[in-house]
């Protein structure tokens, strides 16, 4: 949620985080999937537009055809 406050790299450390404890729990797709957005909306958000779409691109590996990515 710190990325909806102007705040984006505090929002892609705490996506970051999301994402490494997700991947520990096995067939938490939708959990990986959506921390994966979130570094992608961060990293747009901080300009780096290609980290930004190598996140969704990622998130769409794990959760392929979701619209949001």
């Amino acid at each position: 949620m710190l990325d909806h406050y102007g705040k984006p790299a505090g929002g892609l450390a705490s996506y970051q985080s999301a994402l490494a404890l997700s991947r520990k729990h096995e067939g938490d797709n939708l959990a990986i999937a959506l921390a994966l957005r979130g570094i992608g909306y961060c990293h747009i958000e901080l300009g780096d537009l290609e980290a930004g779409e190598r996140a969704y691109r990622e998130s769409l590996k794990v959760e392929p055809g979701n619209a949001l990515a």
